[in-house]
C-alpha cells in the first residue's frame, strides 16, 4: 500500500492555539481523540494535535557569562563529548611503561612514557567534565521519574489506569540506565583508570629509584586497569539488556496491525538497527578491551588486542552521538499519551524532518500562515521548537531588550508573552523562526523520531501485556 504524503503547512490548528492562550493543557476525550487521530491519517492534512507530546509550554532561560542559555537540567540533551571516543587509547598510553619494564629506563622509552602519560591525564580530565554533562542528565531523569511514580501513585489511589504513566517510566528507566551505564559510569572508572595510568607511566620516567618503580607498576598495570576491566563487564550487560529490548520493540511494531500503513513502522526500524549497531559494538568493545587491559600489565601482546578496541571505541562514540543519542523535553501530562497520538506525532516529525531539509524558507513548508507571529508560535510551541526560538530572539540586539530587560539574569517566557510584543516587530520575529527552523530544525525532528520510537515501542510492549491488544486507546 503505498503512503499518501500529506501537507504539513496546516500544522497550527484552534485547539492548541486555545491551549497556548490559557496555558492549560487541554484533556480531550480519548474516544474522540482515536477518532480524530484516525482520521488525520487518511485525511490529505495533519493537523497539530489537541494534545501534543513533549511540547512545553514555556522556555526558561538564564544568563550566564553575558549569554542567555537554558536552565541547566530543564530536558534531555545529547551533550556526549566527542572526546570521549579516546578513552581507550588513553588507558594505552601506559604502553612505553610496560614494555620498556627496564633500569636503566631507554631515552626513547621516556619520550613515549611523557606523551602516553600526558594523553592519558588530559582524557581523564575530559571524562571528568563529561561526567558532570552526564550527570545534569541523570538529575533531569531522576526527577522525572519521581515526578513519574507520583503521578501513577496518585492515579492508583484514585482508581484510574496507569498504562501510560508506566510506559513513560519504562522509557525513563532505559534513558537512565542508559546514562549511567554507557555515560556516567564508563567516565568516572575510565576517567580515574586513566588517572591512574597517568601517574604510574609518569613515574617509570624514574623507574632507576626502586619504589617510584614498585608503585609505577602498581598504578599503570593491575590497579590502573582494574576500573575498567571491571566496568567492561556491567557495560556489556547493560548494552544486551537494550539489545534484546529493541529487537522487541521493532517485532511489535511489525506485528501492529495499527501501524501497518504508517510510517511510524519504518521509523521504529531505522531506530532499532541504529540501537542494534550500537549495543553490539560497544558490548564486544567492552568485554575484549577490558580483559586486554588486564594482559597489558604483563604482557605486550594485549596491545596488539586494543589495537581494533580503540577503534571500535571511536566507532561506537560517534555512532552514539550522530544517530542514537537525542535531546527532549519533559515528557509533560500523561494523560494524552496515546498509540494513536504518538503515531501521530512520529509521523509529523518524520514529514517536517524530510520537508524542511534544504530549504532557505522552511516556515513557509510548515505553518498555513507564515505572516501570522501566531500561527507561527502555535507551531513552535506543538513542536518543541520554542526553546530554540527563545534562545535566537535572545541573541538579537532588537528583540531582547524588547523582551526582558537589562538586569534580569533568570526569564521565562511563553506563548502569551511572545504575542504581547510590539506589532512593529513581528516581522523580524519571524524571521528569526524562519531561520531557527533552518538551522536547528533538521537535527531536532531527528532527535523527535528517536524519542518518539521508544516511547512507541513501550506503549506497544507495555500495552499488549496489560491485555489492551496493543492499543492505548482504551485507557
Amino acid at each position: 500500500m503505498e503512503l499518501a504524503t500529506p501537507d504539513i503547512a496546516s500544522l497550527g490548528d484552534s485547539s492548541v492555539t486555545t491551549r497556548l492562550q490559557d496555558q492549560e493543557p487541554v484533556r480531550a476525550d480519548a474516544s474522540r481523540g482515536t477518532e480524530k487521530q484516525s482520521e488525520a491519517a487518511t485525511d490529505t492534512t495533519l493537523p497539530v494535535p489537541s494534545s501534543p507530546i513533549y511540547a512545553p509550554t514555556q522556555a526558561d532561560l538564564t544568563k550566564y557569562r553575558r549569554r542567555w542559555i537554558p536552565r541547566i537540567s530543564s530536558r534531555l540533551r545529547n551533550t556526549l563529548l566527542s572526546t570521549m571516543g579516546l578513552l581507550e587509547l588513553a588507558n594505552a598510553g601506559d604502553f612505553a611503561a610496560n614494555v620498556w619494564n627496564e633500569i636503566p629506563v631507554p631515552i626513547y622509552a621516556i619520550v613515549f612514557m611523557a606523551l602516553g602519560g600526558t594523553l592519558a591525564l588530559v582524557v581523564s580530565i575530559l571524562a571528568l567534565k563529561d561526567t558532570l554533562l552526564s550527570w545534569q542528565n541523570v538529575c533531569f531523569l531522576r526527577n522525572e521519574r519521581a515526578a513519574l511514580k507520583a503521578e501513577r501513585l496518585e492515579r492508583l489511589q484514585r482508581s484510574l489506569p496507569t498504562l501510560d504513566a508506566d510506559v513513560l517510566l519504562d522509557t525513563n528507566f532505559r534513558e537512565l540506565g542508559s546514562e549511567i551505564a554507557n555515560r556516567f559510569g564508563l567516565d568516572i572508572c575510565s576517567g580515574f583508570g586513566a588517572f591512574l595510568i597517568s601517574i604510574g607511566t609518569y613515574m617509570a620516567i624514574g623507574g632507576a629509584n626502586r619504589q617510584a618503580w614498585f608503585a609505577s607498576n602498581i598504578l599503570s598495570g593491575y590497579l590502573g586497569n582494574a576500573p575498567i576491566a571491571l566496568y567492561g563487564l556491567i557495560s556489556s550487560g547493560w548494552s544486551a539488556y537494550i539489545f534484546r529490548r529493541a529487537s522487541q520493540h521493532r517485532r511489535l511494531a511489525a506485528q501492529s496491525p495499527r501501524l501497518q500503513s504508517s510510517r511510524a513502522v519504518k521509523a521504529i526500524e531505522r531506530r532499532t538497527r541504529n540501537v542494534h549497531i550500537y549495543t553490539l559494538v560497544s558490548a564486544v568493545s567492552s568485554v575484549i578491551g577490558g580483559g586486554a587491559s588486564m594482559v597489558t600489565a604483563t604482557r605486550w601482546e594485549g596491545y596488539v588486542v586494543l589495537i581494533p578496541v580503540i577503534l571500535s571505541s571511536m566507532f561506537y562514540n560517534s555512532w552514539l552521538r550522530r544517530n542514537v543519542a537525542y535531546d527532549r523535553p519533559p515528557a509533560g501530562d500523561p494523560l494524552h499519551l496515546t498509540e494513536n497520538a504518538i503515531t501521530h506525532e512520529l509521523e509529523v516529525a518524520e514529514m517536517t524532518w524530510r520537508k524542511i531539509r534544504g530549504q532557505s524558507r522552511p516556515l513557509r513548508e510548515v505553518v498555513a500562515d507564515a505572516t501570522s507571529l501566531e500561527a507561527v508560535t502555535t507551531y513552535l510551541v506543538a513542536n518543541d521548537l520554542l526553546e530554540h526560538f527563545c534562545l535566537s530572539l535572545m541573541k538579537s540586539a532588537v528583540i531582547a531588550p524588547v523582551l526582558v530587560s537589562q538586569e534580569s539574569t533568570d526569564v521565562t517566557i511563553d506563548a502569551k508573552r511572545l504575542l504581547e510584543m510590539p506589532k512593529e516587530i513581528h516581522l523580524t520575529m519571524i524571521e528569526i523562526a524562519n531561520e531557527t527552523i533552518k538551522q536547528k530544525g533538521p537535527k531536532h525532528f531527528e532527535y523527535r523520531q528517536r524519542y518518539l520510537a521508544e516511547i512507541m515501542g513501550s506503549t506497544l510492549r507495555l500495552s499488549l501485556k496489560a491485555g489492551y491488544g496493543g492499543s492505548m486507546t482504551e485507557c
